[in-house]
């Protein structure tokens, strides 16, 4: 008897993307939007919008986060009218924290019950560790979720 799942229960139902706006993001949304669309999955966007330390005040900080939030829903929004178009159950998760970007992504596929996560090749930081972004690098060691990697540039599917 084999230990391996049955095909049916590896089948994909949830799939999450890490969205930062950058062009591999949208990519990555993009190949999502159809693999969900083939799959009948559900699709949720997570942005992580760090706040970081460099504010004057609360008030800075708070204005600064509603506007980060206001950007994210900005720059969803036609990949949300394109998943109603496609019929595609998607939801969008604009977070706000200073945890690490791929440790939050992590966390929140592995508690939310997700089967896929799927990520730009480098987002708008443009920090590279090893011709990886650090925070997709991260991700790669330590997802217990598989993780897939769109470039910029994809031709997919």
């Amino acid at each position: 008897m084999s230990t391996q799942p049955s095909r049916a229960s590896r089948r994909i139902h949830r799939i999450l993307v890490g969205f930062d706006g950058s062009a591999a993001a949208n990519e990555a949304v993009r190949l999502a939007l159809d693999l969900a669309a083939m799959l009948d999955a559900e699709l949720t966007l997570i942005g992580v919008l760090n706040n970081t330390k460099l504010f004057e005040s609360a008030e800075d900080e708070a204005l600064s986060e509603q506007d980060a939030k206001a950007s994210f829903t900005e720059k969803t929004a036609p990949f949300v009218e394109r998943a109603n178009q496609l019929s595609i159950i998607m939801s969008t998760i604009p977070t706000s924290s200073e945890e690490n970007p791929a440790d939050l992504i992590a966390r929140h596929a592995q508690a939310h019950g997700f089967d896929l996560i799927v990520v730009g090749n480098h987002g708008e930081d443009q920090i590279f560790h090893g011709g990886l972004g650090k925070v997709l690098e991260k991700l790669l060691r330590h997802s217990q979720i598989p993780v897939l990697v769109v470039p910029a540039h994809s031709s997919h599917i």
